[in-house]
């Protein structure tokens, strides 16, 4: 395979993802970073802002996917939290670096200036990550793959994306799909404890913090335009959500579909609040079509998200939960909310 097929394959790849925004912060005080925060993220006007990790050592990661568009993008939300850090800690100095992936976002942090900031966006990543050494990509490496490997002389990230992603997987089985995905900087498992799967074309995870939520996002083709492909794609993605909140056993509070154009910011969104207690796939579709009908009067749509947040005990959700055991009408609950 030549390198600008390689690439072109690549491309493809990373264009089924959405992939995740991590910042991270070198020689950064954990405990400082965390006392902090509450009071840095009321004067950023953002509600919640994802605990930060710690990894390893002074390396600590924050995940701004979902902050990101409220505050102009990843590289602007970056930078307002760094500059509410220098204001707060003036005598912190740390390496910021922004990335998909756990192994690349710490990769970006080692190429940043003191107090500086480099961004290195998903496209980007088979060529960043070409040289980083399978180890560092990923710490738990099965020891009979890393043998394997080791044998076939695969060492570095760049011998793995030289393989297209259906010939490495039947080449090294599925154990090592989540290898190839770190290889791309699109993995971040190690960072959140909580879990979280990446599937070809479309992302679950479910973010550690207070307000646990559980998302679904997919990147549509582009010729799904129309509301019967966004019915189907909508479909798949609720029987994927429901699938995971089973396992987590999670009792769904609220229920949102958001809808993208070609821009950072959901351009529709279409918000329910009532718990399902069984996170039947059925009715999470039947809830959400509804904003389907209004959506494509909006903008055509490149990508959607459906989300369900943890069901909290706060005593009018309880309420809200309760009608619904009893078979009452929740059609009053259902608020669409466009935003333009």
């Amino acid at each position: 395979m030549n390198s600008q097929t390689r690439k072109d394959n690549l491309k493809q790849e990373l264009v089924c993802y959405w992939p995740t925004v991590l910042l991270c912060l070198r020689d950064c005080d954990h405990s400082l970073l965390s006392a902090a925060l509450p009071d840095i993220r009321k004067r950023l006007g953002v509600s919640v802002w994802p605990a930060p990790h710690q990894a390893n050592g002074r390396d600590v990661f924050i995940d701004i996917t979902h902050w990101q568009a409220p505050l102009g993008g990843a590289y602007a939300a970056a930078w307002a939290l760094l500059d509410q850090l220098k204001q707060t800690m003036p005598e912190m100095t740390w390496y910021g670096g922004i990335a998909p992936g756990l192994a690349s976002a710490r990769f970006a942090a080692q190429t940043a200036e003191p107090g500086g900031l480099i961004d290195i966006p998903a496209w980007k990543m088979a060529d960043v990550m070409a040289y980083v050494p399978l180890l560092e990509c990923m710490d738990s490496v099965p020891s009979m793959l890393r043998k394997r490997l080791t044998k076939d002389g695969i060492h570095y990230c760049g011998d793995v994306l030289q393989f297209k992603a259906s010939e490495w997987s039947r080449c090294y089985g599925e154990s090592a799909i989540s290898l190839r995905r770190a290889c791309l900087g699109l993995d971040y498992l190690e960072v959140n404890k909580a879990g979280a799967t990446v599937a070809a074309c479309g992302k679950s995870n479910l973010l550690a913090g207070d307000n646990q939520e559980l998302s679904h996002t997919l990147m549509l083709p582009a010729n799904a335009s129309s509301h019967r492909a966004l019915q189907s794609y909508l479909r798949v993605m609720c029987v994927r959500l429901s699938r995971k909140l089973k396992r987590c056993a999670q009792r769904t509070g609220r229920v949102e579909l958001e809808l993208w154009s070609a821009g950072p910011s959901p351009v529709w969104a279409f918000g329910v609040g009532l718990g399902l207690p069984d996170n039947d796939a059925g009715n999470l579709f039947t809830v959400l079509q509804a904003g389907l009908r209004q959506s494509l009067e909006s903008a055509p749509v490149s990508h959607m998200r459906i989300t369900a947040s943890r069901l909290s005990h706060e005593a009018g959700q309880l309420d809200m939960l309760d009608q619904l055991l009893a078979g009452q009408n929740t059609q009053n609950s259902v608020t669409p909310n466009i935003r333009r």
